[in-house]
């Protein structure tokens, strides 16, 4: 257990070190009152990705998974946890996991599109071959 505590610090401290160097630049550079409305907008957006498109999404497509629709929720619920958290590294590192989440799933969707468009276009190109190998004869009497 001491362990585990070592190596959460570990991680916990140059976090807050990135996090606080980011907030100072941003508040040098357009001020408390942007940070305050940053934190703000970016709390409703991460609970809104949180629970309409990364939870919600997921439960619905249950039966169905794929490694692009893992991903994709995982990301997007992911993204918006980060979002949620205050702070301008946070909601960066969030916003680039949700638009690589979401780029995931809309390439995974065209990807099964193509792969459906290639099916109904030669259903039984399996069976053509057997049949082209089929020689008929007839028999005469």
């Amino acid at each position: 257990m001491h362990q585990r505590t070592i190596k959460l610090n570990n991680l916990f401290i140059p976090y807050m070190v990135i996090e606080t160097i980011f907030v100072i630049a941003f508040v040098w550079k357009y001020g408390f009152f942007a940070l305050f409305a940053e934190i703000v907008i970016s709390l409703v957006v991460g609970f809104i990705l949180i629970s309409k498109f990364g939870v919600l999404d997921f439960l619905k497509e249950a039966r169905n998974i794929t490694p692009q629709t893992v991903f994709g929720n995982f990301g997007t619920v992911f993204g918006g946890f980060l979002i949620l958290l205050p702070g301008i590294f946070s909601d960066t590192v969030g916003i680039i996991i949700i638009i690589v989440s979401l780029l995931m799933r809309f390439l995974g969707s065209d990807y099964a599109n193509l792969q459906k468009k290639d099916e109904f276009k030669e259903p039984f190109a399996h069976t053509k071959k057997k049949e082209e190998e089929i020689i008929d004869v007839e028999v005469i009497e």
